[in-house]
């Protein structure tokens, strides 16, 4: 039996690269089969309708960054 193939999205608004990137080490460190970011070049409403001010990084830009 094969293990399950499972992955991770952080999001990529709200933070800064310091933490996404410690965050991503201890992801490959779990050994996960994917980790991904939304393809979004700005931050999607939160369901309660606020959005946030604070920017939002580039996904493909962000993905070279992280890898």
């Amino acid at each position: 039996m094969t293990a399950p193939l499972i992955g991770v999205q952080t999001l990529q608004h709200g933070t800064t690269f310091a933490d996404l990137a410690r965050a991503w080490r201890e992801i490959d460190q779990l050994e996960l089969h994917s980790a991904w970011v939304m393809d979004h070049l700005f931050p999607m409403p939160y369901p309660s309708g606020r959005t946030n001010a604070d920017g939002c990084f580039e996904a493909w830009t962000l993905l070279s960054s992280l890898s």
